[in-house]
């Protein structure tokens, strides 16, 4: 098991989970705000993940319930849909990296590879844009990184700031000048 480094506020360093959240709550809203009968969330939590599970995936082109746990969803006779799960999981993760090959590249395109290093000076955006004060400053520091976790992760020194968390994505950061 790989241990994984994510920023707080920072939902591309964890794209996949957040992704998957997102999914979820749009299924649980439109459940909740049916017609008729008003229901809490709790209660359908385990239908939308249920569904969630059985849905076809356009990235791997299969269900996760059946990747998983081999759990068919018969949509045709079984004598038809020949399935072998083994080279299913080769083929959905195929289509995984093919997905994820062409969306770096589609983002790359308009990046801006800045390299930051052990040391160098940087001011960290503040919260969130949209719950802030017109007035309010954007970016705070002068702060120095101390520490490179990832190509994207950086830890810094924040000065015993309570309010500000010491790993922080690239692309919340600016180098001072």
């Amino acid at each position: 098991i790989t241990l994984l480094f994510t920023a707080t506020d920072c939902a591309w360093s964890n794209g996949m989970i957040e992704r998957l959240n997102q999914t979820l709550v749009n299924n649980m809203r439109c459940l909740i705000n049916a017609p008729g009968e008003r229901k809490k969330w709790h209660t359908i939590i385990t239908e939308v993940v249920d569904t969630y599970n059985e849905t076809l995936h356009s990235v791997t082109g299969f269900a996760p319930a059946y990747l998983l746990f081999g759990k068919y969803i018969n949509l045709c006779p079984i004598d038809i849909c020949e399935q072998d799960l083994q080279e299913d999981r080769k083929r959905a993760y195929e289509n995984s990296v093919r997905c994820f090959w062409k969306n770096k590249q589609r983002i790359d395109r308009n990046k801006k590879n800045e390299e930051l290093n052990i040391g160098d000076e940087v001011f960290v955006d503040v919260g969130n844009k949209l719950n802030k004060a017109k007035l309010d400053e954007v970016r705070t520091g002068p702060f120095k990184i101390i520490k490179k976790i990832s190509p994207l992760m950086y830890k810094i020194d924040s000065n015993n700031r309570s309010h500000l968390s010491n790993i922080i994505h690239k692309n919340k950061m600016l180098i001072a000048k």
